[in-house]
């Protein structure tokens, strides 16, 4: 009778034990091959079996009991360290030991690329359609010089960042607050522009905001490379000459929306951007230029051009005189019909 009740017992425990490897098993393989990679928050200081329980709230994996186990196994190991709270990229489609050697040892980050000429509101809404979860307002909001003065190198001359939010390729962690980010793109702008050019600016009659806006309009003018510092020299040789700048792209930037088409009407915008009606600079950048058109702006080319014209291969026609720029109209508008 023992030893019948003993071997019952011996095939019970084996069966136990069969039992919980085939279910660690089954728990380890993907919960659906086919799911896509989605993002996922992890809380800190809440132990494993909180993170576990997530993963197998939003189905990412099969057995929350089984997680723990091998996280805890891995940790023991030394195949996993402390996991920090952050966002993660996890897929369903993914194994455990997948998820705890490599998706958790790396927290979701985005790439986002700037382009020259990008205007604040450009580059929030950028970042709005990314997944760093930054609305539009929130960047708006942080984007301003009182916002970040303690985390940048330098100080500013306007409340507004239009200009100084440098155009470029960032890597941002998901979650990373919009002061923070708003915070590295002014670094870079103090880095890239402002330490690779502190000579040619200390000694350039006009100060760094107004630099910069000088290249935010050549940026917005030029349509090819070899405009640029024939631009600038229009812009210098104006505002020495105290004329009005008379820049379309100033007039854009005033209205609430951007025209194909300027017309006569829109000329007259009341705005202190508007150089129809304003002479001089406007208060300050129109977009965020990039290191070609800032280095414009430090070095015009020497003429005497007074006005330019875009011709029809996107090069600028240029003209001393307003006859001459009368006949370059005519010339571009010909070329176009």
């Amino acid at each position: 009778m023992i030893k019948r009740l003993l071997t019952i017992a011996i095939l019970l425990v084996l069966l136990v034990v069969a039992g919980s490897a085939f279910y660690y098993h089954w728990g380890l393989q993907p919960a659906d091959p086919d799911g896509e990679t989605r993002l996922i928050y992890l809380p800190q200081a809440q132990g494993i079996w909180a993170i576990a329980s997530v993963l197998r709230h939003e189905d990412i994996v099969r057995s929350a009991p089984v997680f723990y186990v091998a996280y805890r196994l891995y940790m023991r190991t030394g195949e996993a360290g402390k996991l920090p709270a952050s966002y993660f990229d996890i897929s369903p489609a993914d194994s455990v030991p997948t998820i705890i050697c490599s998706r958790l040892r790396s927290p979701a980050a985005r790439r986002i690329t700037f382009p020259e000429g990008f205007t604040l509101k450009q580059i929030a809404d950028r970042i709005a359609a990314s997944d760093l979860l930054i609305s539009r307002q929130a960047f708006v909001a942080a984007a301003r010089a009182e916002t970040v003065k303690d985390l940048v190198l330098f100080w500013f001359e306007s409340d507004d960042l239009e200009g100084y939010l440098f155009p470029d390729t960032y890597e941002f962690a998901v979650g990373t607050p919009a002061y923070e980010v708003v915070a590295v793109m002014v670094n870079n702008f103090e880095l890239r522009v402002v330490g690779n050019n502190k000579p040619q600016i200390a000694n350039n009659p006009y100060s760094l905001h107004e630099l910069l806006t000088i290249a935010s309009l050549i940026e917005r003018e030029a349509g090819v490379d070899k405009d640029r510092r024939l631009i600038s020299s229009v812009i210098y040789n104006r505002l020495r000459k105290g004329m009005k700048l008379q820049i379309d792209a100033t007039v854009q930037y005033a209205l609430p929306e951007h025209k194909e088409r300027l017309l006569h009407s829109d000329l007259r915008v009341e705005s202190p951007y508007n150089t129809y009606l304003h002479a001089g600079l406007p208060p300050g950048p129109i977009c965020n230029p990039g290191l070609a058109c800032l280095e414009a702006a430090l070095n015009p080319a020497e003429t005497d051009y007074l006005y330019y014209v875009v011709g029809a291969d996107g090069a600028h026609i240029f003209s001393q005189t307003y006859t001459e720029h009368l006949l370059a109209i005519g010339k571009a508008r010909q070329a176009t019909q």
